[in-house]
């Protein structure tokens, strides 16, 4: 069967005076609870942080978060949860990473939130996003959940959910978030994913949708950055840039060390990476 390739371009316009982009810190919980066995049987969930990691800067911070197999709402802080990438050695971290997370046990948020939250709060000079992977349509204990988050909010941090299913539930309603996105299969949870990515970062444009022989993007002359990410649920062959194409002329499988085959990026000035789920 022929595998499903899915791709996701992000346009960056340039900073004003030629800046340099904010360093970055970004910490996803993931939910691991026993029904996300029958709910995300093929473990999309856990790319989100593959594919994160390779949109990522050498000098920005990256997490993911699990949830505890048992727990209670007045839980405190385990850091025993949280995975940090290291993006110096990224193919290694995506492999450390899904031995990490298994699904199993209840929907235990709150002390997977209180574990993210101390730890973006040591990056207060970073351009910072928490983002919620699930499919419980929301929250065990936003009474107490919810005052971590505002707290975060107020302090500059984007909160955001993705919820797998055709809709977002309780997320979308919760005060808490700046705003929540469904996912409802696969195309899906890249198109949320790239939702997610442009608010966080102000991207002036996202195109995502299902490649087939060909992936074409129009890139406008004040874009400083455009990350091409394509993803593939089964081996693909390698990409390659077509002839007589000005805007993407070399290739490098292995951009930022991203492994090497489709999930990458490419940047504007003609740089296309990939690495396989």
């Amino acid at each position: 069967m022929r595998p499903i390739i899915l791709a996701l371009v992000i346009l960056l316009a340039l900073a004003p005076g030629g800046g340099h982009a904010e360093e970055k810190h970004v910490a996803v919980i993931v939910d691991t609870s026993g029904s996300m066995k029958s709910s995300d049987p093929a473990r999309y969930a856990v790319q989100v942080g593959k594919i994160l990691a390779d949109l990522i800067g050498d000098n920005d911070v990256l997490t993911v978060t699990r949830l505890p197999r048992s727990g209670g709402c007045s839980d405190g802080v385990d850091t025993d949860l949280m995975f940090r990438f290291d993006p110096k050695n990224r193919v290694a971290s995506k492999r450390d990473l899904d031995g990490r997370i298994q699904y199993a046990g209840n929907n235990a948020f709150a002390q997977a939130i209180k574990t993210a939250a101390q730890d973006l709060d040591r990056s207060p000079n970073h351009q910072r996003m928490l983002l919620i992977v699930a499919d419980s349509g929301g929250l065990d204990c936003p009474a107490v959940s919810n005052p971590d988050l505002v707290a975060l909010e107020k302090s500059g941090v984007t909160i955001a959910a993705i919820n797998l299913g055709s809709h977002t539930g309780a997320f979308d309603t919760n005060p808490a978030f700046d705003f929540a996105v469904p996912a409802p299969d696969a195309p899906g949870l890249i198109d949320a994913l790239a939702k997610v990515y442009q608010r966080f970062l102000g991207s002036d444009q996202v195109q995502t949708g299902r490649a087939t022989d060909s992936i074409e993007v129009d890139i406008a002359p004040l874009v400083d950055e455009a990350f091409l990410v394509v993803a593939a649920d089964g081996p693909v062959d390698e990409i390659e840039s077509l002839s007589g194409n000005p805007g993407a002329t070399d290739v490098i499988p292995d951009y930022r060390g991203g492994g090497g085959r489709p999930e990458g990026a490419m940047n504007a000035r003609g740089v296309i990476a990939s690495s396989v789920w």
